[in-house]
């Protein structure tokens, strides 16, 4: 019988010391994982915020699963533990080739909603100081119908902050409509970075708040460097379409020049007044 006994609790401890060494392996390697900025594409959404209808701080570097991916290049996508990266790449949204289109596979009210992106990002002139970067929050229908608040690079821009002088580069937000794959810019461009002439800097470091407002059948985009004073950049009624708030990046060159860190993103309804 106390043979037994022994034989039984040195099976117990050898069952628990394995269940325990399993159990160190999978955090390892969840941590590997976590490491190697992977498995980037299945994440378990967190909690949304009181009030909201999806909030995201894009925790640990990970989309959730709310967020759904197209045209995937995992090359161009990563991570710095905090936000999630985009990289830019030479594609177009008119043929549908831009790479790491976020999606939110979230429903949107019918009347007033609004989206808002909080977003850090280097944009650099490159080697040849020609290469033309974008970035933006979308409401997207297809490639040749969207509403977008669109981030851009002008080189050689004619500003007030260059001294009367062209930027070496300038980096501004616009409204764009599309329908039917007719496009229109709407109001002014709002500038939120520059370089003065001859400057020798690499690359132009910003931080912005981007939102796209829906009242009725009127869209208004709106911008922040500060999160407290708001520009509005225009504002157009965009009739009859099924849209899905989108975030994306893209570039006229084939080296990756913009690093587009997304920080936050909050969809909420808009309260009538």
């Amino acid at each position: 019988a106390e043979k037994a006994e022994a034989e039984k609790a040195e099976a117990e401890k050898a069952e628990a010391e394995k269940a325990e060494a399993e159990e160190a392996e999978a955090e390892e390697e969840e941590a590997e994982k976590k490491a190697a900025f992977v498995d980037l594409w299945d994440r378990q959404a967190e909690g949304d915020e009181f009030g909201a209808i999806y909030e995201d701080d894009f925790a640990d570097g990970y989309l959730s699963d709310r967020w759904r991916v197209k045209n995937p290049h995992p090359e161009f996508m990563s991570s710095d533990g905090h936000s999630v990266i985009l990289m830019t790449k030479r594609s177009s949204l008119a043929d549908d080739s831009v790479p790491n289109m976020l999606f939110l596979d979230r429903a949107l009210p019918y009347e007033r909603y609004a989206a808002t992106l909080q977003l850090e990002s280097e944009f650099s002139s490159g080697d040849t100081g020609r290469s033309k970067q974008y970035a933006g929050l979308m409401f997207y229908a297809t490639p040749n119908d969207y509403l977008g608040l669109l981030i851009s690079v002008d080189h050689q821009a004619s500003f007030e902050k260059c001294g009367g002088s062209d930027c070496r580069e300038a980096v501004n937000v616009v409204l764009q409509k599309v329908v039917n794959g007719a496009s229109v810019i709407i109001g002014k461009p709002f500038w939120i970075a520059w370089q003065p002439p001859h400057s020798q800097a690499s690359s132009t470091h910003f931080d912005v708040r981007l939102r796209i407002e829906k009242v009725g059948s009127y869209y208004t985009g709106l911008v922040t460097t500060d999160g407290e004073h708001w520009y509005e950049v225009g504002k157009v009624p965009f009739y009859g379409r099924e849209l899905s708030p989108m975030i994306f990046t893209r570039s006229n060159s084939d080296y990756p020049y913009a690093l587009i860190h997304l920080k936050h993103f909050l969809l909420k309804e808009i309260q009538a007044q």
